[in-house]
């Protein structure tokens, strides 16, 4: 009997030590956390004409360096489905600055916000929504 118990126990204890094997093989490293990004918008009007190019400006910062060379994506708020949409991406300039030179055909109010959908380097962020009047 006392070598069944010994042998029982020989048996769990073998089993735990390839449970935690198996669990360190197969777990996954932690995820770095990526250093927060911001998205401000400097400049663009809050009336425009209908069919008449505007700008629109705006840096990408990280800890208060202009991040460049990174995609921006135009986003913009379908109100009878109140869902975002993206419509098009540039690159940010050297220092994170950018420019949006783009028109609104409709008369009417639009929502527009810009994303950084983030990289391996920064994390993702995304601008507050701005409301211009198209006439």
């Amino acid at each position: 009997m006392k070598k069944a118990i010994a042998a029982l126990v020989a048996v769990v204890m073998i089993a735990a030590v390839i449970d935690v094997t198996v669990a360190a093989a197969t777990s996954t490293p932690h995820a770095k956390a990526l250093p927060l990004t911001s998205i401000t918008i400097t400049d663009y009007p809050k009336q425009v004409k209908a069919g008449q190019n505007f700008d629109v400006k705006g840096q990408l910062t990280s800890g208060g360096t202009g991040l460049g060379n990174k995609l921006i994506y135009h986003s913009y708020l379908n109100h009878t489905e109140n869902k975002w949409y993206w419509e098009w991406n540039f690159t940010t300039n050297a220092d994170g600055s950018f420019t949006d030179t783009f028109s609104h055909n409709n008369p009417g109010p639009f929502t527009t916000r810009y994303e950084f959908w983030g990289d391996d380097q920064y994390a993702a962020s995304t601008s507050e929504m701005i409301v211009m009047t198209a006439s």
